[in-house]
């Protein structure tokens, strides 16, 4: 059990630039449990939907394994040359030219705004 002296919820713990930081800050609420919660599912969704909407605007299983390896799996460009058999120029060339249509695409736009508001 406890064996230390009683302490205040309130007592400063920590006290930085203009910041103080108190016992009660540092206790996790259900609330934030729920709130951290309901941040993921929606931040999975997005990330689901943004990937839904990437294979549907490249149309090209190359230019979406390129986009995966280099994002997802955070690849070099090097290693995701060898994953697909491509010089690295190559793999650069399609990566760029997967951007490049994502950039120009208006569901690709309207997906940032709405992640935006």
């Amino acid at each position: 059990m406890y064996k230390g002296k009683v302490r205040s919820l309130d007592e400063v713990v920590l006290s930085g630039d203009d910041e103080e930081i108190t016992i009660a800050d540092t206790v996790r609420s259900e609330e934030d449990t729920a709130i951290q919660a309901i941040e993921k599912v929606g931040n999975e969704q997005l990330r689901v939907q943004l990937w839904d909407t990437i294979d549907n605007v490249v149309k090209s299983d190359r230019m979406s394994a390129i986009l995966h390896y280099r994002f997802i799996e955070n690849l070099s460009l090097r290693e995701t040359g060898e994953r697909m058999g491509m010089t690295i120029e190559a793999v650069r060339q399609c990566e760029s030219k997967a951007l490049s249509l994502l950039r120009r695409n208006r569901r690709v736009k309207q997906l940032y705004k709405d992640t935006l508001s």
